[in-house]
């Protein structure tokens, strides 16, 4: 079965096994995890300002970024969360004033 296989093939599956076996020795070293760790950083770093630039970017060009479609988001809760309050108020004074009149109307009828 190896003799079916091409050179390319096997340089491939030589060089996938070395390269595997060189990665695993270099996170073995501790000195590999702080060159990695240091990478994210600058990695997060880098995304971080990349995000405000475009954001100042998009501002300049008078076109909504993120940051301001999820403040208009949070508005849009806001004041749908202030109409059901005053939606459930709304009902509990409509029931209160029917409550009140059913009874005084009940009263005049029994006077008469």
């Amino acid at each position: 079965m190896d003799e079916e296989k091409t050179v390319f093939e096997k340089l491939y599956e030589a060089n996938r096994e070395n390269f595997t076996n060189l990665v695993k020795d270099l996170l073995a070293q501790g000195c590999m995890h702080d060159v990695m760790e240091k990478t994210f950083q600058d990695a997060t770093q880098a995304k971080e300002e990349v995000a405000r630039n475009m954001e100042a970017i998009l501002s300049l060009l008078n076109i909504p970024s993120r940051t301001d479609y999820e403040h208009l988001v949070e508005k849009l809760e806001e004041v749908q969360g202030n109409l059901l309050n005053i939606n459930m108020k709304l009902d509990r004074f409509l029931a209160k004033k029917d409550k009140t009149h059913r009874r005084s109307t009940g009263k005049k009828k029994k006077k008469k």
